[in-house]
């Protein structure tokens, strides 16, 4: 390949054709790329992928994406002639990868029972997945890649994938949310970790700070001035700088922090200031943070 040809093939965007036997784990493959970063579709047929291609590099909100990645299921009755005509259309424009996952009829059989949800092809489950396989063999053998997934779980098959196109996704990040609270208004909001700081000394039963909020630096340094700030700050930020290690490496995307008091004003805005600062010092480079007061308004 001469270097204009090879610089060419570099700039192209990736299209990834995700196929396989029902219950393989299409759906879980397409919704890892789609956390990678790159624009997903799902349940395509192929005879749709050629325009619906087109129509997404035209659109230059969605120009923006790296690549592409298209889940295509038995519903559609994918066939071999439509996959290379795909390839033939498409190639000059994108780096197309075609991966078929797999697994034993028994294990598919076994997650469709346990999801209670019917084949695609309808009929007796058994029979359904038999028949599906005779058809997809052609497609199975054309693959660029092949990944039997009998004994793999989503997050190993999302790893998989993250390292495979690595060089075409953006650098995965961790969004972390940092949110006070106030337990008064309402139950706890879905969090992953939820801190209750209602135990430190409340600036609302002091004069002149009743009023303000924990953005106000008079009231910021009453509720550091607790002789137990301190130690509790040193306590969760040592847990944090461990967890969001883990969560990244274990494949998380999202993860929230509720930072709870009685009225969600004070005491809970105060040590969400401080929670930003340390993640902000301490650079994770891995971490996008944002934080936000959703009571701080509320009498």
């Amino acid at each position: 390949m001469d270097k204009a040809k090879a610089s060419n093939e570099r700039n192209k965007k990736v299209l990834i054709l995700i196929m396989g036997r029902s219950g393989a784990g299409i759906t879980s493959a397409v919704k890892a790329l789609q956390d990678f970063g790159l624009f997903v579709v799902d349940n395509l047929p192929l005879k749709m992928i050629v325009p619906t291609v087109d129509a997404l590099v035209d659109d230059k909100k969605l120009k923006k994406y790296d690549g592409y990645a298209v889940g295509i299921h038995g519903y559609s009755v994918p066939d071999l002639a439509s996959l290379n005509s795909v390839k033939q259309k498409l190639s000059d424009k994108f780096l197309i990868d075609v991966i078929f996952l797999k697994a034993k009829a028994d294990v598919l059989a076994r997650r469709f029972s346990t999801s209670r949800r019917p084949h695609p092809l309808g009929g007796i489950l058994k029979s359904a997945i038999k028949k599906e396989m005779e058809f997809l063999v052609d497609l199975e053998s054309s693959a660029d890649l092949v990944l039997n997934t009998t004994e793999i779980s989503p997050h190993v098959l999302a790893r998989y994938l993250e390292a495979r196109y690595s060089n075409h996704i953006p650098k995965r990040k961790l969004l972390v949310v940092i949110s006070s609270f106030g337990f008064k208004h309402k139950e706890a909001p879905v969090f992953d970790l939820v801190f209750d700081v209602r135990f430190l000394r409340n600036p609302y039963f002091v004069d002149g700070l009743k009023e303000r909020n924990g953005l106000d630096d008079k009231v910021y340094d009453y509720v550091r001035g607790d002789e137990r700030y301190d130690e509790f700050k040193t306590k969760i930020t040592d847990l944090l700088d461990f967890v969001l290690v883990q969560y990244f490496n274990e494949g998380k995307t999202y993860l929230r922090i509720g930072i709870g008091c009685t009225g969600g004003k004070h005491r809970s805005v105060t040590f969400v200031r401080d929670l930003q600062r340390h993640i902000e010092d301490n650079k994770f480079s891995f971490v996008h943070l944002a934080t936000e007061h959703t009571d701080i308004g509320k009498n």
